[in-house]
């Protein structure tokens, strides 16, 4: 059994369009909260509990673009492995109303 707190995450409509997003390509909290027009604390906030549940994973990548120093950001990505095993449970739940 997946914890109830990834349910919720992947179902709540910030989680959706932040998979769907990220489901295109990986991107670091400030272009997914640009691209959402959602606050960055709010998608920093999803983020890091579908991190914490293991439904995304992140790393840190140094960008050069509009600075010739680079900045570094953390990037996420989906662990497509994990998020099959909420989303089965999530179909368990929708069969027992049927």
């Amino acid at each position: 059994m997946v914890n109830p707190e990834g349910l919720h995450a992947i179902m709540d409509p910030i989680g959706m369009r932040i998979l769907l997003e990220l489901n295109r390509r990986p991107e670091h909290v400030s272009e997914l909260a640009r691209k959402l027009e959602s606050p960055r604390p709010t998608v920093a906030y999803h983020l890091g509990i579908m991190e914490k549940l293991g439904i995304l994973r992140s790393e840190y990548k140094i960008f050069k673009e509009g600075n010739p120093k680079g900045r570094v950001a953390r990037v996420y990505s989906i662990d497509k492995r994990v998020l099959k095993k909420y989303l089965q449970e999530t179909k368990k739940l929708f069969e027992i109303v049927e």
